[in-house]
């Protein structure tokens, strides 16, 4: 068993606290690469690093406790990404230190982990009432696992599928960045009124013996009862997507998220306007071709109903965010970040270009290094390119 989740609380309290455990991480929010033994450095009571792991263990987080024990659904926190716990009152600098404050035992998982572990408080699970803390790995597993007990027993643990073994043979994902397989990378979120799950897992394609492990990869969009591990109706449905476009990958004026695509989805899942919305980006080797998608499901039946790209008369922009997830306002905009995007220069001329000029881009339909701003529908309402959009898009 490769990672363990831990748990810790403050001694004389009975709230739970959980560190989130990640990989060192790059701008991107990859493994940054591999290290021995580790140590906790504590910067302050609200922030933490655990350093030096055995497999590259390096980003840790608190998930703060407060009276009542709080409801983690997704990504940090709220669909704001506030990564804050407004109603904290327990933990502060007389409780969190080396005296009363320690690793109370470790639950051992079949995989990496870079989703943000998830908690929700009194879920009726085999006739008992169970405080759940939800694990991801890469593995394509899901652990449901009892807060309160110290049994590396968990309550149920489901396996979606067989992982991608690093790399297919687009030559994604990079192993050196993302471990040994590719699954469920990033955080799931949970809609507490019903009960589900959704999380998004990725399974190979085309194995065969002269592509042992895949000619590429599928995502697929799962939702899950909360109590079980069991999928739910119409669950799961495969992430396909395309729009029109004349980029460097189009196919008779469209650009289409495939299984050959090579990205993955890095964001945590944002479910709001009744839509779970996902972000891709490049699948970290960053070789062309490739673009930055958002898509969005209805969270009832798991239809498609949004699809972005974000450089469809160009290439790359991608969205990692560094796992974090997309952010919603309260009219239910979609606000997140893309990355940057190297100047594309069309064989036909009368296509649109990334230029790299900001307006010329925007103009052309290309959202390259941005602060993107969509409404809940999935179209375009405004970006904002840094002062140096110029410099940032001859990077590669």
């Amino acid at each position: 068993m490769k990672w363990v989740t831990l748990r810790f609380r403050p001694r004389d309290r009975r709230e739970p606290v959980f560190w989130i455990l990640g990989p060192s991480l790059d701008a991107r929010g990859f493994s940054a690469g591999r290290t021995k033994g580790f140590e906790i450095t504590r910067r302050s009571w609200k922030k933490c690093m655990l350093k030096q792991s055995l497999i590259a263990l390096v980003l840790a987080c608190p998930l703060w406790a407060q009276v009542g024990n709080p409801t983690i659904t997704t990504g940090q926190y709220d669909t704001n990404r506030s990564s804050v716990n407004p109603n904290e009152t327990v933990l502060d600098t007389a409780n969190v230190n080396v005296n009363q404050f320690g690793k109370l035992f470790s639950w051992p998982v079949d995989g990496w982990i870079f989703a943000q572990p998830l908690y929700v408080p009194g879920v009726l699970i085999n006739g008992a009432t169970r405080n759940v803390v939800y694990v991801a790995t890469m593995n394509n597993s899901i652990y449901a696992f009892d807060a309160d007990n110290l049994s590396a027993t968990p309550l149920w643990h489901a396996n979606f599928g067989t992982a991608v073994t690093a790399p297919a043979a687009n030559g994604c994902p990079a192993a050196s960045l993302t471990g040994p397989l590719l699954g469920i990378l990033s955080t799931p979120v949970i809609d507490p009124s019903h009960n589900t799950l959704y999380a998004i897992s990725v399974t190979p394609t085309g194995v065969s013996s002269s592509a042992p492990h895949g000619v590429g990869y599928l995502h697929y969009l799962h939702a899950i009862d909360i109590t079980t591990g069991h999928e739910k109706s119409g669950s799961p449905v495969q992430i396909q997507a395309s729009v029109a476009g004349h980029g460097y990958d189009a196919q008779n004026g469209t650009v289409s998220l495939s299984a050959t695509s090579k990205v993955f989805q890095r964001t945590a899942l944002l479910l709001t306007n009744g839509t779970v919305y996902a972000g891709f980006g490049s699948c970290a080797t960053d070789s062309d071709p490739w673009h930055g998608w958002v898509v969005g499901y209805n969270a009832s039946n798991l239809s498609g109903t949004v699809v972005f790209n974000s450089t469809p008369n160009a290439g790359q922009g991608g969205i990692w965010q560094s796992g974090r997830g997309l952010a919603s306002d309260a009219t239910g905009d979609i606000y997140f970040n893309t990355g940057n995007a190297t100047p594309y220069t069309a064989s036909d001329a009368s296509f649109p270009v990334s230029t790299g000029n900001p307006t010329t881009d925007a103009q052309n339909d290309n959202y390259a290094m941005r602060f993107v701003q969509l409404n809940a529908a999935g179209q375009f309402m405004s970006s904002y390119p840094p002062v140096n959009y110029a410099t940032l898009t001859t990077r590669t």
